[in-house]
């Protein structure tokens, strides 16, 4: 079991003011594991109370002891709660740990605190809404991913499209407006023209914010073992892309502001937790295999249940050399449409960005994949297309003095 030092906690001084922060709470239950999932999540029905109590026992009990750690440092801004799908449990049982962050931390005003939580649409009857409404949340994320029947169906998702409708009206009805819907392309059997129909039909619900991630084959799903056995095919890369602009190019249309890589939101509507991750901001992740980002530091708990149920929660730390803050930093600032700030850049490492990146970013400029107008980097849209390759010859300085 690693530990962290006593020393760590630290009593602030009079006068102190204590940092934003946000509270990630991972739920890790689901009802059936989609085929493409490789989050850290286990099947297991609502006729499951005991393993669900055990759970929310030992969160509280980490609740406490992270409380007890920072507490004094932070005020809580944002909590999200995610999963696995978190709706499965009663949400009752959730509120109650959103009532132990309430009594164990300070908190921003309720008018300025985003509480947010996933849920999927088998998962959010009218029930559900009253005590996902009691217990405070201000903001849901729907997991609908298609509108289409047959891209459902090859997901493995267990709910339909109507029922994903009914469940958005219905939230929205008893919740609250600020909804996010998050949608899937690059589907297997997805044409351009299948992702438009979806897309056209969840911008007619006037979502607050939209999500569109492209289908990402993670090693040990059983997409993964398909593909790599030759049983699975993918749309081309080209038509991939083109439904990622078909999304982007109306979205924009329907005054949705495109933000980050994946998100879009109208004005106001931002998720401001997640700008946390992107922007480097501190946040701290309760529940298994949660991540944190403190004070430059990155924490990841253990994905045994086993072990964590039993209270040894934290699994490793990660200071990270400087080389990889560096990295972690142009990785999760260049996710933000708008990119970052140079001088951000040296407030944070001390050294200009140009002299550690300046021969690779040209290069990269010149091509027409990076932006730099003296104040800021950013991706062009050709780059947007081409993420990984573009931060993969920035990080490994390609053509620079850090080449060999």
């Amino acid at each position: 079991m690693m530990t962290q030092s006593k020393a760590e906690h630290i009593v602030p001084s009079a006068g102190f003011q204590r940092r934003p922060l946000g509270l990630y709470v991972h739920i890790p239950f689901c009802r059936q594991k989609c085929r493409y999932c490789d989050f850290v999540s286990f099947p297991a029905g609502p006729e499951d109370p005991e393993r669900h109590s055990s759970y929310i026992a030992a969160l509280k009990q980490e609740l406490k002891i992270q409380a007890d750690r920072y507490g004094d440092r932070y005020q809580v801004d944002s909590v999200y709660i995610g999963g696995g799908t978190p709706t499965m449990l009663n949400v009752d049982r959730i509120n109650e740990v959103v009532e132990e962050i309430s009594r164990r931390f300070s908190i921003v005003g309720r008018d300025r605190l985003e509480l947010t939580i996933e849920a999927n649409p088998e998962s959010i009857d009218a029930l559900q809404c009253r005590r996902i409404r009691d217990g405070g949340f201000n903001r849901v994320s729907l997991g609908v991913q298609s509108l289409s029947e047959e891209m459902l169906q090859n997901l493995g998702r267990i709910h339909n499209a109507s029922m994903a409708e009914e469940s958005f009206s219905r939230i929205r009805e008893i919740v609250t407006d600020n909804i996010n819907v998050d949608l899937m392309f690059g589907i297997p059997g997805q044409t351009p023209a299948i992702w438009e129909d979806t897309l056209e039909k969840a911008m007619m619900w006037k979502p607050a914010h939209l999500s569109f991630y492209s289908l990402q084959l993670e090693e040990g799903t059983p997409f993964y073992q398909h593909y790599r056995s030759g049983k699975l095919e993918l749309p081309s890369w080209e038509s991939n892309r083109e439904m990622y602009h078909t999304a982007v190019t109306r979205l924009k249309e329907s005054g949705y502001e495109h933000y980050e890589v994946s998100s879009t939101a109208l004005p106001g509507r931002r998720c401001l937790h997640n700008l946390k991750y992107w922007s480097m901001a501190d946040y701290l992740g309760l529940g298994l295999a949660a991540h944190s980002y403190l004070d430059g530091i990155r924490y990841e708990n253990t994905s045994d249940l086993d072990q964590y149920i039993a209270g040894d929660h934290l699994k490793e730390i990660s200071p990270g050399s400087r080389k990889e803050q560096m990295g972690d930093y142009l990785f999760t600032a260049l996710r933000q449409i708008r990119g970052f700030e140079l001088v951000d850049f040296f407030d944070r490492f001390g050294v200009d960005f140009r002299t550690e990146y300046g021969v690779s970013a040209e290069a990269l400029i010149r091509e027409g994949l990076l932006i730099c107008d003296d104040i800021s980097l950013r991706f062009s849209a050709q780059g947007l297309d081409r993420t990984n390759l573009v931060l993969s010859r920035l990080l490994n300085h390609e053509g620079g003095p850090h080449g060999e």
